[in-house]
């Protein structure tokens, strides 16, 4: 049976093709056992602990070895994730703009409105317009627009017409170090 392994934020997540059953596990709560060919993940968050013994030849992408899969679990074990914040700013554009890429390490945004136009603000990817967008932030008033928490897709931003100032975008990550 193959085992996807995901590393994430807080967890680990085993997932097994398959019958699609999937364990998230706490790093925090992860102790690492090897064996020669086996890597066993015990999750002492869970009374009575609980053990996941893997065999590294069914993990995908295949490790070179069963030290290689300990390694890269250790590593994905100990990482720590940091917050950060990044500001962009949008001119005011009749022409789509895509100002955020799709990233999972994005868990919110903040976006205000200086322009003297509105703008027109798409979660997803397409093409933002009056007609197709997801929030209008109205000019000349400082409109505000927080993203949903955890969202991760691309937001696709244009302006009603030509004009002066810009769109300030304060973009939330959460990224690996």
């Amino acid at each position: 049976m193959a085992i996807q392994i995901t590393n994430n934020k807080r967890t680990i997540d085993l997932i097994y093709s398959g019958n699609s059953d999937k364990y998230s596990i706490q790093k925090e709560n992860i102790t690492l056992e090897k064996s020669s060919d086996y890597v066993v993940i015990v999750d002492s968050g869970r009374v009575p602990a609980k053990e996941y013994k893997i065999l590294y030849t069914d993990v995908i992408p295949l490790p070179a070895s069963a030290d290689e899969f300990y390694t890269t679990l250790l590593s994905y074990v100990n990482s720590k994730g940091a917050n950060s914040s990044t500001i962009v700013t949008q001119a005011v554009t009749t022409v789509n703009v895509e100002v955020l890429a799709a990233n999972e390490g994005t868990v919110g945004a903040s976006f205000v409105n200086l322009s003297n136009k509105d703008a027109y603000i798409l979660l997803g990817s397409g093409t933002a317009s009056a007609t197709n967008y997801t929030v209008k932030l109205v000019s000349n008033d400082g409109a505000v627009y927080e993203m949903p928490y955890n969202y991760s897709g691309a937001v696709n931003v244009v302006f009603s017409n030509t004009g002066t100032g810009n769109l300030v975008i304060t973009k939330f990550s959460y990224a690996f170090i």
